[in-house]
């Protein structure tokens, strides 16, 4: 289900108070994706404002906590992440 070459995009309105798990489950279905939120680990990518470098996305921290506000998890206005599902080839997805 991963895209070769896919782009980040903006994901709005994201409350960082809503959980990990929550907010897993709100991306599948604003991307339209039949998959279990289950399947997807999210990772944090820290670079700040600006589009990560290769090196930085190769460093991102998984987030592995579910219960976690992403608030908690490191999240902000400007966090970068990059959704990958379990079990499928190719690149990630990836959201700003």
């Amino acid at each position: 289900m991963d895209v070769q070459g896919a782009q980040y995009v903006a994901v709005k309105g994201v409350d960082v108070q809503q959980s990990v798990d929550d907010f897993k489950a709100r991306w599948v279905a604003q991307a339209k994706l039949d998959v279990d939120p289950s399947l997807v680990t999210l990772r944090l990518v820290r670079c700040g404002s600006r589009k990560p470098s290769a090196e930085e996305e190769e460093a991102a921290v998984v987030l592995d906590d579910p219960s976690l506000c992403l608030g908690e998890s490191g999240v902000t206005g400007t966090a970068w992440l990059l959704a990958f599902v379990a079990g499928s080839p190719g690149a990630p997805y990836v959201l700003r």
